[in-house]
């Protein structure tokens, strides 16, 4: 018994008789951030055709023809004699229908129009005859069809031909005259079309499609709580259209957002809102990927650790070893663990770790566990039972410390809707979570949690 006294005070006595072990400096390699892979997202948008008939209707010309022409026609009755005429007409536009069945458009115009042959040379430019003047015009629907296509211009009607129906025919069969001629209706046909056409080449086009979606721009860059003092932000960098089927007045886009969505933990700063990008096409990305950025200040992390250790005391074999305090920072590509001992040795000893972050506990480890040269040295000459991997094994086991609450918080949006105002809806669904990158700072444990999933965009109230 005595030779064990005798012993434990040599060591002791040379322990501290031993000059301080020099800590490794705190000179963290520091990283800059990895890139989060791009997220596609869908967001909704719907066209309203009723708008652009209104639109159409606004701009199309009233009346859409009219004017006169000069023509010579034989009356049998009067003996075939010569008579100069004046053919006038008027035509406009009653009304505009625009509908959608899956991909199938459908444009139907309906018009009216008036007829009236008058006499030349007459003193009261005599009515020989009319159809429609000063009495219910005669009627005529214009039809077109076609197929809404996608393109990386964005959405294009594939037209048909135009088709011609009577709905109240114009009869001057006193005067032999064919009403097509005097309307002129290819002529007119082809000025309707091209009216139409553009109304529609706007409407449905990237023009139409921008105005559509800028009324969501601002909410789909604006900060959204999360609740716990989580904010997330889209970032959009760029949209396409992808789709399109329709129902009745009702034209549902699908457009594709492409975006590096993160989670930050203050509120952003409102800034200028960026310009919308036009529409485009890109490579085909897939999935929700948002960036958690965690930073955990080394003196919080270091208040975790000693609290880890409970009651700082293990055991080494049949020898106790006592830690008073822990403290972390940053050397090179390592962490350092600065433990100060109480016992056997009052000392401070230093180990260098790799830190590892487990992204469903939430919590930060070590692993890769070495004492620093110095360090060994002064184990080797006071306590060198304490260089077995027994120490360095416990070590690994205590020091698992919580690290933010944030990334428990991700789980639970799985599903979670979110109100991004006027009326635009967010769902997130997350499947896993994963760390994308973990490094120290001379100040902080910064970490890079990746949640991957899907998020869906929607309008209207559920």
């Amino acid at each position: 018994m005595q030779s064990i006294i005798l012993a434990l005070l040599a060591v002791l006595l040379l322990g501290c008789s031993q000059a301080p072990v020099q800590p490794p400096p705190n000179d963290p390699q520091v990283q800059q951030p990895p890139q989060v892979e791009l997220s596609q997202i869908d967001v909704p948008v719907s066209l309203n055709l009723l708008s652009l008939r209104a639109e159409l209707l606004n701009k199309l010309p009233r009346p859409l023809s009219q004017g006169e022409v000069s023509s010579v026609i034989r009356l049998p009755k009067w003996g075939e004699l010569p008579l100069q005429t004046t053919l006038r007409h008027k035509l406009w536009i009653q009304d505009v229908q625009l509908r959608v069945d899956g991909q199938q458009f459908t444009a139907v115009v309906s018009a009216a129009f008036s007829v009236q042959a008058v006499l030349q040379g007459s003193v009261d430019a005599a009515t020989l005859a009319s159809c429609g003047w000063n009495e219910v015009p005669a009627q005529v629907r214009l039809r077109l069809q076609g197929t809404l296509q996608t393109s990386a211009r964005g959405l294009q009607l594939s037209p048909g031909q135009w088709t011609l129906e009577w709905i109240r025919p114009c009869q001057l069969t006193a005067l032999h005259v064919d009403v097509g001629t005097v309307l002129n209706l290819p002529v007119i046909r082809d000025r309707l079309r091209a009216q139409v056409d553009e109304t529609l080449r706007e409407g449905l086009g990237p023009t139409g499609i921008h105005a559509a979606l800028a009324a969501a721009w601002p909410q789909l860059n604006a900060p959204q709580s999360l609740g716990h003092g989580l904010w997330l932000m889209l970032h959009p960098v760029a949209l396409a259209l992808a789709g399109v089927q329709g129902q009745g007045y009702i034209l549902n886009l699908h457009v594709q957002m492409q975006a590096r969505p993160e989670i930050v933990a203050v509120r952003p700063l409102e800034g200028v809102l960026p310009v919308m990008p036009a529409l485009g096409s890109w490579p085909g990305v897939s999935g929700f990927h948002v960036a958690l950025n965690v930073n955990l200040p080394l003196a919080r992390a270091s208040a975790l650790m000693d609290e880890a250790l409970a009651d700082r005391t293990l055991m080494v074999g049949s020898h106790r070893v006592v830690i008073e305090h822990v403290v972390l920072y940053g050397h090179q590509q390592m962490a350092v663990l600065g433990l100060h001992l109480k016992e056997p040795v009052d000392s401070l000893i230093y180990v260098l770790a790799t830190p590892v972050f487990d992204p469903q506990r939430g919590e930060l480890s070590f692993t890769d566990l070495n004492f620093s040269l110095e360090t060994e040295s002064m184990l080797a000459r006071t306590a060198a039972w304490m260089l077995g991997d027994n120490l360095k094994r416990q070590l690994m086991q205590r020091l698992h410390i919580p690290f933010s609450d944030a990334v428990h918080i991700l789980h639970t949006y799985t599903r979670a809707p979110l109100d991004l105002g006027s009326g635009l809806r967010a769902q997130i669904d997350i499947k896993e979570i994963r760390p994308l990158g973990l490094w120290l700072t001379p100040d902080y444990v910064q970490t890079v949690v990746v949640a991957d999933g899907r998020l869906q965009l929607s309008y209207g109230v559920p």
